[in-house]
């Protein structure tokens, strides 16, 4: 995971992600997007006759797909066009979002929202408060979308 990852790109869905009051499916596809190398733009759908999030391949094939269109209103579905599965709910349920910190890494949410992550032995170090790195967020779920792409983008 993380293979994809585009400082740029994750530098923005990061600010997005800071700036969010809460689970957000347009964020969520695009961490789907970013994680699996792909760059995103909101653009009309003729099929479905209203905007859609599309994500475009940033290596060969160069393949795009829609990862969801936005429903009239409020109404939003997410789902990937020409993929097997849906975006998961990455800024809305804390499993989900720790199916993006990388393995070997520890985390810890505290009360605030605040989300920790570590590369040690046995994340002791996040005991006392010593992180490689901290966020908050408006959720736990999000604060640790925060780290997840903090740690991703220093990878890439």
């Amino acid at each position: 995971m993380g293979v994809g990852v585009n400082r740029i790109g994750t530098d923005k869905l990061i600010a997005s992600l800071k700036a969010a009051t809460g689970p957000d499916r347009a964020l969520d596809g695009r961490i789907w997007a970013e994680i699996n190398g792909r760059d995103v733009s909101i653009e009309w759908c003729e099929y479905w006759d209203r905007n859609g999030l599309l994500a475009k391949s940033r290596t060969q094939p160069y393949d795009e797909c829609v990862v969801g269109v936005f429903g009239r209103g409020d109404d939003t579905n997410f789902y990937t066009v020409g993929q097997s599965n849906p975006p998961s709910k990455y800024t809305a349920s804390i499993d989900a979002a720790l199916t993006l910190v990388p393995e070997g890494w520890h985390w810890r949410i505290d009360s605030t929202n605040s989300a920790a992550i570590a590369k040690n032995e046995s994340g002791y170090q996040l005991e006392y408060g010593v992180a490689d790195f901290s966020a908050d967020g408006a959720t736990p779920a999000i604060a640790i979308c925060i780290v997840a792409l903090q740690v991703m983008r220093m990878a890439a």
